[in-house]
């Protein structure tokens, strides 16, 4: 099952401090539509999460050094995601989502229904759908869900083509990654995800396509971004009304 492989891909012990504030290694940096770019250095051994924390940045409106602090304090890109979200949806800040998830036990569940806080995209029918909702384990379901919603909107593609592309065994990461480089080259995401599936390495895509292995973390702008304020340590996120509509749920 999808959940199964992408639950050892995101939220394994193998991912733990993959991303090191300081020493080597390449720019995460955030090209918003105004072409002002913010980046710090970091060290990972996958671009993709580098590319997910610059990309969700660039989404919620936040300096990406903030959500980098978030990641080292979640464990996992997911968990961040998942934080903001829910941060944003309550009208709390993300330090208070952080500390209360840790004191009920890490559970996501008692903090949705603590707020009141919609799954950020519906359950779709057919063969996705057991993606969505396996009846167990639903903590970890929610933050896949919330990282499906974010890449969904950021390339403004339905999450049911990301999932489907998971469920060929593609991570989220080189699902990502595809997403971005497609709008960087203007070519269409199935092309580079074709290539990823067959087994082609990310220089040897960024080659084909006359970009650096660097480019492949940088986020281009987003399609869409978040419509809520989220307040951190003295910096709040984007306007009510510059994002898309309602709960913020996906298209």
């Amino acid at each position: 099952m999808v959940r199964h492989r992408l639950g050892r891909r995101w939220l394994g012990a193998g991912l733990a401090a993959l991303l090191v504030l300081g020493g080597a290694g390449g720019t995460l940096g955030v090209s918003t539509a105004t072409q002002v770019s913010v980046g710090i250095q970091v060290q990972t051994q996958d671009p993709g999460e580098a590319l997910l924390l610059g990309a969700a940045a660039a989404f919620f409106g936040l300096d990406t050094d903030v959500v980098l602090s978030f990641r080292q304090r979640t464990g996992s890109v997911p968990a961040t995601l998942s934080t903001l979200y829910v941060a944003g949806e309550a009208g709390r800040a993300p330090d208070l989502i952080v500390r209360e998830r840790y004191s009920s036990g890490g559970n996501w569940e008692v903090l949705v229904e603590r707020y009141g806080v919609a799954r950020p995209v519906k359950a779709p029918r057919g063969r996705a759908a057991h993606f969505f909702w396996t009846g167990r384990e639903r903590d970890d379901d929610f933050a896949l869900q919330t990282t499906v919603w974010v890449l969904a909107e950021y390339y403004a593609v339905s999450p049911v083509f990301i999932v489907e592309w998971a469920d060929r065994g593609l991570p989220l990461t080189d699902i990502a990654i595809a997403l971005n480089l497609a709008r960087r080259v203007r070519v269409e995401p199935t092309t580079i995800l074709v290539l990823r599936q067959k087994g082609h390495g990310w220089e040897s895509i960024a080659r084909r396509y006359h970009v650096t292995v660097v480019d492949l973390r940088r986020p281009v702008p987003p399609a869409r971004k978040y419509g809520k304020v989220i307040v951190v340590a003295g910096q709040h996120g984007p306007k009510p009304g510059h994002g898309p509509k309602g709960k913020g749920k996906g298209h």
